[in-house]
C-alpha cells in the first residue's frame, strides 16, 4: 500500500485527512490535538505525498490535500498486515484474541450471529451482520 512505514504524526495527521475529506495545511493544523507548527504539518505533508499516502492539489496557490488510498482500502490493508504478522493469517486467531479480550463489548445480536454463523463465513459478506448491528428477527429475513 504505502511505500514504507509511516510515523506516529504521519499516521495522526493522515487520520485527520481521512477525518476531514480534502483540507488544506491549516485546517488540518486547526484539527491537531496537538498544538504544532504550520511549518512541521506541511514538511510531514510532503513526507506522506513522498510515501504514496496523501495527493494534493492545488487552488490559487493553495494546496488541498486528500488521501491517496480510500480508508476502507488502507484499512484492509492494515488488516492483512496484522493477521500475517501477529496470527499467521488466521482470522480464527484474531478473531478468538478479540473475543477473549474482556475489553470487547458486543452487542446481543452479534454474539447471536457468532454462535449461528461457522467461522469460515465470519469474513465473507456475512460480516455484515455484524458490521450492520442487524438483531435476530432481520437475520432470519435476509
Amino acid at each position: 500500500m504505502f511505500r514504507t512505514k509511516l510515523s506516529r504524526r504521519e499516521r495522526e495527521i493522515l487520520e485527520t485527512i481521512y477525518r476531514l475529506g480534502e483540507c488544506t495545511a491549516n485546517q488540518i493544523v486547526s484539527a491537531l490535538d496537538e498544538d504544532l507548527a504550520n511549518a512541521t504539518v506541511r514538511t510531514q505533508l510532503r513526507s506522506l505525498e513522498r510515501k504514496g499516502a496523501v495527493k494534493h492539489r492545488t487552488e490559487r496557490r493553495t494546496f488541498i490535500y486528500r488521501p491517496a488510498v480510500a480508508r476502507k482500502s488502507a484499512a484492509a490493508s492494515a488488516l492483512r498486515k496484522v493477521l500475517e504478522v501477529f496470527f499467521g493469517g488466521s482470522v480464527e486467531d484474531a478473531l478468538a484474541t478479540h473475543l477473549a479480550d474482556p475489553k470487547t463489548k458486543l452487542s446481543p445480536g452479534a454474539i447471536v450471529w457468532y454462535r449461528m454463523v461457522p467461522p469460515t463465513l465470519w469474513l465473507t459478506s456475512e460480516w455484515i451482520f455484524v458490521v450492520s448491528g442487524l438483531n435476530c428477527r432481520e437475520m432470519e429475513m435476509i
